[in-house]
Order: C-alpha cells, then structure tokens, then sequence
C-alpha cells in the first residue's frame, strides 16, 4: 500500500483521535493549556492507531468513541514522555516546531508532562484493571528505558543487545501496549493478544532502530530537527556500534574529537566513517528484520482492510522520511 492510500484511510480515524485529545484533555491551568496546544498538534499518531487497529482486526463493531478515547489516552502518554525527554535532552525542536521547554521553559514543559501522566492514568481507570495495568507497567519500563539511556550516555563499550534492551523499553514498550490494549478492549483472548504483543513489540524496536538510522542520513527540513543529534548528545545508537567493531581507531579517534569540539566538520567526519564501515546498511537491515517480525507475527489473523492497514503502518515505521 502507497503512503498516499494509506493516509487517505487512516485519515478519518486520526481526525477522530485529535478530536477527542482536544475534547477530553481539561485543565485549569493556562500554562498546561498552552503547552499541551503546542505540543499536540503535531505527530504521526501511530500509537493511538494501533490501538484502533488492532480492536478492529479482532472483529471489534462496537460504539468507536471509546476505542479512541483510549487511543487518546496512548497519545497522552506518548506526549508527556516527549516533554520530559526535551528537558532533559535541551532540544531546540520537536517535530519541526519550536519545542516547549524552549518556548514557555522547563518547568512549563515538566509539569505539563506530569499533568497529562496524570490525567491518562486517572481517564484509563475507567477502562478496567487489566487495560489500566499495562498502560501503567509499560510507563514504569519506559521511564527506565530512559534512565539506562541516560546512564549510558558517552559509554562506546554499549554492546548492541544492550542497545536493544534500551530502545525496547523507551520506545518499543509503549507501541506494544498499544496494539494489546485494543486487542484486550475488543475481548481478544490471551493466544489473540499474545500476537498484538509480539507485533508491537518488534514494531517499536523497528520504529527505534530506524529513527537512529534517519539521525545519520535524514534530511533536516523533512524531520524538523539537526541532523546527527544523537551524537551531539553523546547517545550511542546502532549505526555507531556496528561501525566500531569494523573501526581501524580512525571513528574513535573522530567520536574523542568530537567531544572536544562540537564542529559540523566533525560530525560530517563520522558520518563519512559510519557509512564506510556499514553502519548504515546494518541498521537499515536490521530495522527492516524486525518489521518483518511484526508482520509475521500477525499473519494468521484473518484477511480484512484492517489487517491490511497494520502491515502498511508496519511498512511505513522503516520507510519514512521522519
């Protein structure tokens, strides 16, 4: 399925989902208002529509309120994750906008995220205790996902499955229990949710892999932020680790420069490095391996226009501009 046909279908559901993230989110407080203003109209909105899709690839025909309440709800979490990481990473940009903690300041940005944590934990409860009780897991693993990236930070002995670890608990934790939170509103079984789970899962991981490989070779006007900002950071990814296994001490030796000084000569030095000892196409590999994970993993599901729709959202997280 083209992007274009994608989009045009999904694009009903998205409306609905944004509809509802401005119907539901209240607060008396204006500087939570403006935060949530700035930071919410932008986004792909792949986790509130896994939920949907999910529920509807398991037959769900019921009122869809709800389902996109729910979906909301991911969105919610997703974002307040982000308003926290922009603190503590210092961006400048989010998603081609000015980023919040620059626009209204830190603690603006920190007690917004902390509001709307608050405020899906509270609105969830409503949907039982199993639904209520993964959401709340996969945010306690998510924000140590977060805590190990930042205690790894500038540490180049990171193996690439310690690698893996982390970006299944910041980023592919959250998109897994998003796909099984729509199975389990649908009345899934346990064998039906355990698919969602293993399709989310390697989804996240994908999605991840992918996004560290666009840091290296994406283009700054289509993702809305610098380049090579990981590095920058002193955040170890895949393309990096792979190409120091294949490193002759010239990528270390650029990484030390680096740390020293901050040039744009530099980081175009290891990038020039990182793509002659193949840390791009590794990655990129390895990214499309585990979107074909999480198409297998729901290839026995009945054949539907749902169905279709997952796999082409599956395709989209390694093929995309940002």
């Amino acid at each position: 399925m083209d992007k274009d046909r994608l989009k045009k279908i999904i694009s009903t559901h998205t409306r609905k989902i944004d509809e509802e993230l401005y119907r539901m989110f209240v607060s008396q407080s204006s500087s939570t208002k403006q935060v949530f203003n700035q930071v919410i109209r932008t986004g792909k909105r792949l986790r509130p529509l896994l939920v949907v899709y999910s529920a509807l690839c398991s037959n769900y025909k019921k009122d869809m309120a709800p389902l996109y309440r729910l979906g909301a709800i991911m969105e919610l979490v997703h974002t307040a994750s982000l308003l926290h990481d922009d603190v503590i990473d210092e961006a400048d940009v989010r998603r081609g906008v000015v980023s919040s903690n620059r626009l209204f300041g830190n603690k603006a940005s920190i007690l917004a995220g902390d509001y709307m944590y608050s405020f899906a934990y509270n609105t969830v409860l409503g949907y039982g205790e199993e639904i209520a009780g993964k959401i709340s897991e996969a945010v306690c693993i998510l924000t140590e996902g977060e805590t190990k990236e930042m205690e790894n930070t500038g540490r180049m002995e990171l193996t690439e499955k310690e690698y893996l670890e982390i970006i299944y608990m910041k980023t592919g934790v959250l998109i897994e229990a998003s796909s099984v939170v729509g199975a389990m509103f649908s009345g899934c079984n346990k064998d039906r949710i355990e698919l969602f789970s293993e399709m989310g899962k390697n989804l996240g991981i994908a999605f991840q892999i992918y996004d560290d490989v666009l840091d290296y070779i994406g283009s700054e006007e289509e993702m809305g932020k610098e380049i090579m900002k990981d590095i920058r950071e002193g955040k170890i990814t895949l393309p990096l680790i792979h190409s120091l296994h294949n490193d002759d001490g010239k990528l270390m030796d650029a990484v030390k420069k680096l740390k020293k000084s901050n040039k744009r000569e530099n980081l175009l030095r290891i990038k020039q490095l990182v793509e002659e000892r193949n840390g791009i196409v590794y990655s990129f590999k390895k990214a499309t391996d585990y979107a074909e994970r999480a198409k297998k993993a729901i290839r026995c599901l009945e054949i539907s226009p749902s169905k279709e729709v997952l796999e082409a959202l599956i395709d989209y997280s390694v093929n995309r501009a940002h």
